[in-house]
């Protein structure tokens, strides 16, 4: 280490918590601001408290641009930008836009999917020294489509079969 350092992080969710922890194991000195009364009441509370490790898919993906077209002028969507007279937005949107493509989506997925399970190994790592006082539970998840459609959008972007699988319905009622 290259030295001890007083190292302040905002927010005590999942990500704020865990770093604070890592700094701490490392010899550093943490300060922890959370504005709620108690810890993981924002973000981490509402995505349910869960840790997906093999759900992962980048945001850039065939056919988004399609679809944010229309989100964009929606008050509820998943996306929202506000459009400016700024090169660097734009080259970024391009940027974007460009990596919108099935090999693209696949190859940050798998990218994706290994820093994944490297932080399931850590919080591991973690549990085994005695971090144990949070609720957590190993289930799995279960991912339910709408339509034949996504479901064989999302089956074809799986990006290692032996980490994660497509479910037939008699499959899911097995579980």
């Amino acid at each position: 280490m290259a030295g001890k350092r007083t190292i302040t992080i905002i927010g005590g969710g999942v990500i704020g918590l865990t770093a604070a922890y890592a700094l701490v194991r490392e010899g550093h000195d943490v300060t922890l601001i959370e504005r709620r009364e108690d810890v993981g009441q924002e973000a981490s509370f509402a995505n349910g408290g869960q840790l997906s490790y093999r759900y992962v898919s980048p945001l850039a993906d065939a056919g988004i641009a399609r679809d944010a077209l229309g989100w964009l002028f929606r008050p509820n969507s998943p996306i929202s930008l506000r459009l400016k007279a700024d090169p660097s937005q734009w080259r970024w949107l391009l940027a974007f836009l460009c990596a919108c493509n099935r090999q693209t989506n696949r190859r940050n997925a798998a990218v994706l999917l290994d820093l994944a399970l490297s932080g399931q190994a850590e919080l591991q790592t973690y549990r085994e020294e005695g971090l144990r006082d949070f609720l957590w539970r190993r289930p799995g998840k279960l991912v339910l489509y709408r339509n034949a459609a996504t479901f064989r959008k999302a089956a074809k972007s799986i990006s290692d079969p032996e980490r994660q699988r497509a479910l037939s319905p008699s499959e899911c009622t097995d579980i």
